[in-house]
């Protein structure tokens, strides 16, 4: 069985989770490479915080329930999930229809998963090239000054303006600056 549009499938996740990695190991293919091999195995916290990305609405008090745990490697007390477990978990829940609000929304709105990121990727990137207007200096140069945690970046609010051109009056020269966006471009 498939994953409705509006659930995240493993490959929507998977484009997601590489893109992350690619934007956080620039030009790093050995970072890239570890940081995608330690994705899995994964924690049941990990495993159920996956799955509520995706649009399925799983707890650590439910989990069992949905969960064939006896199936689960175990590495001591913990349980460890692979992608495939995870898959499985996905699958059951939707056939409990345990849906989260989100993914109903996108249902409702006729959106799917990789719709509604890539949607929130541009909202993204227009409010950081906004600030960098604001603040006199490139899309680049945000991004580099976000990276190395010069500016604050607030999932879902606005960058502050007067905090970054103070940022990057002090810090614009710094080798660490300098070196960042060598690897942005």
């Amino acid at each position: 069985m498939g994953l409705p549009s509006f659930i995240g499938s493993r490959a929507d996740w998977d484009a997601e989770q590489e893109r992350q990695l690619r934007a956080e190991f620039p030009r790093d293919e050995e970072g890239f490479f570890q940081g995608w091999e330690r994705r899995y195995p994964t924690t049941v916290a990990g495993a159920i915080a996956e799955l509520r990305h995706r649009g399925l609405n799983v707890h650590e008090d439910n989990f069992a329930q949905y969960c064939n745990l006896d199936s689960l490697q175990r590495i001591g007390r913990n349980y460890i999930l692979y992608a495939d477990d995870i898959d499985r978990l996905a699958e059951t829940l939707v056939e409990a229809n345990k849906i989260s609000g989100l993914a109903l929304r996108r249902k409702n709105s006729g959106i799917t998963y990789a719709e509604e990121l890539e949607g929130m990727r541009h909202v993204l990137d227009t409010r950081r090239q906004k600030a960098a207007e604001a603040a006199g200096v490139s899309f680049e140069e945000m991004i580099a000054a976000i990276r190395i945690g010069g500016i604050h970046d607030p999932a879902g609010k606005t960058i502050d303006v007067e905090e970054a051109k103070a940022w990057f009056a002090m810090n614009r020269n710094s080798a660490e600056f300098q070196q960042q966006m060598q690897e942005v471009r």
